[in-house]
């Protein structure tokens, strides 16, 4: 790093260690070190998938063959994903009392595996299933024992499971896989993340505005700013006169009319750097 980044991490680390409530929003950028490929833009999911896999119509309407696909582009391969050194400073900060809580946009659950606490997955995750009548919940271990020929109870860990699959086992998972219903009430079984024409959770959205407009300082982390409602969130910390500290590879809309503070680098380094200093 250069003398400029270096001076802008030294200004953030004084605001944040000034700062007595701060909240961390992150975007698709944290987790590209982790293999896990943006959705827009050049090298994006969108090139390789059709974006109405996640439209709650085509759910409903081509629920097997939309579970197949969430499976085989989403599920395994982000639920074989580890956190990187990003994710990992994220929590030191927490144990260091400098973030109350995290909102992320991923899907990703990368958070979690860090260790991380007061997570607000704005979007949902990939580590459950959720039944549309009755809202139980369910892990993919019960999916997968259940609803295809191949068992996996000598597994406990979700990320192993999945990093444990080989393509031959992908595949037949794909070829036999049966609609998952709910043990309770035979309802259909969604995965946990929100598609496009479903709402934001309740508490989800109303923990995520109440962080948004209390904290004093806000760490924008990977995030391009165009997807709403989650857009709003550092909208709402500026009008709280929240101080805005901004950590992403390219500029976005938050660089120049929100953030005091831009750190062009990834958050891997910059936010490494800043736990050091502490």
């Amino acid at each position: 790093m250069d003398y400029t980044k270096n001076d802008k991490i030294e200004e953030a680390f004084k605001i944040i260690k000034s700062s007595q409530k701060i909240l961390i929003f992150t975007g698709a950028g944290i987790s590209v070190e982790s293999g896990i490929p943006v959705f827009r833009g050049k090298g994006g999911l969108y090139e390789t998938v059709d974006p109405h896999i996640f439209d709650i119509e085509y759910f409903y309407n081509n629920t097997l063959e939309n579970w197949k696909m969430i499976l085989k582009y989403i599920i395994f391969p982000l639920g074989s994903a580890k956190p990187n050194a990003a994710h990992l400073a994220i929590t030191e900060l927490q144990k260091k009392d400098k973030c109350d809580a995290i909102i992320t946009q991923n899907i990703d659950g990368l958070h979690h595996k860090a260790g991380s606490k007061n997570i607000f997955e704005f979007h949902g995750t990939i580590n459950y299933a959720n039944c549309i009548r009755c809202n139980e919940k369910y892990d993919y271990h019960y999916i997968l024992n259940n609803f295809t020929s191949i068992k996996f109870d000598n597994i406990s860990d979700y990320s192993s499971l999945l990093s444990s699959l080989n393509k031959g086992e992908v595949d037949r998972i794909l070829e036999e896989l049966k609609v998952p219903e709910c043990k309770k009430c035979n309802g259909i079984l969604k995965p946990s993340i929100v598609y496009f024409g479903e709402q934001i959770d309740k508490q989800v959205l109303e923990g995520s505005f109440y962080y948004a407009q209390s904290c004093d300082c806000l760490i924008i982390i990977g995030t391009s700013g165009v997807v709403y409602p989650a857009a709003l969130i550092p909208q709402m910390a500026k009008s709280n006169k929240a101080r805005i500290i901004e950590i992403n590879t390219e500029e976005s809309e938050y660089s120049k009319s929100f953030a005091d503070v831009f750190i062009k680098e990834k958050a891997s380094i910059a936010l490494s750097k800043l736990v050091n200093l502490f």
